[in-house]
């Protein structure tokens, strides 16, 4: 590339064609400072062949074997053959991110048989999925009554969430599925229960 013949276009208001490209016939030491700098100058952000090929053009500057060249150049760029072979696949899989706000998604569960503390054998606990807040009662058994009372009283506090999770226990089954249907929440099953072996 040393040495070879540059073509400088004129301004566009020149109206002869042959005027447009004027030969400058200057000889470059190298035309790789050039194509360095409309490759991988402070503002040029290492784009391929034919976007170095334009950002030349732009820049004023054409000779025979421009399009070889800046391709050529393009292909040994290190930083340019570090990132161009990503693709889609390569890529993490986007999943969609539910937004909810506070309060309206609970997780409900059972803990226990405990110890009797005050004649009261189990905790049933309640916690909101987004801001983690935790509301527990001790209760002396674990029955479907005493689920629907806690319910209404969680919802007098906190308006009836959009959905419950649970692991659809005894507990969780007539009584509390007629209480959500009337306060329009839907009752999910929670994924990842394990079972005490």
């Amino acid at each position: 590339m040393v040495g070879q013949t540059l073509t400088r276009a004129l301004s566009p208001k020149v109206r002869d064609v042959t005027d447009i490209l004027s030969q400058c016939r200057e000889k470059v030491r190298d035309v790789t400072d050039i194509l360095s700098q409309c490759h991988e100058g402070p503002i040029r952000g290492h784009h391929g062949g034919n976007r170095t090929v334009r950002k030349v053009l732009q820049s004023g500057f054409y000779w025979p074997s421009l399009l070889k060249d800046a391709d050529t150049f393009a292909r040994q760029c290190d930083r340019c053959q570090r990132s161009c072979n990503i693709s889609f696949r390569d890529e993490m899989p986007q999943h969609i991110s539910v937004i909810c706000e506070i309060f309206n998604v609970w997780g409900i569960d059972f803990m226990g048989p405990y110890p009797p503390s005050f004649g009261n054998l189990y905790i049933l606990v309640a916690v909101d999925y987004v801001s983690r807040w935790a509301e527990a009662q001790a209760m002396p058994t674990n029955d479907a009554r005493r689920v629907c009372s806690f319910l209404k009283q969680l919802f007098s506090r906190f308006e009836a969430p959009h959905a419950i999770i649970s692991d659809r226990g005894t507990h969780f089954q007539r009584q509390f599925t007629k209480l959500l249907s009337r306060y329009g929440v839907k009752h999910q099953l929670c994924k990842n229960t394990t079972q005490p072996s």
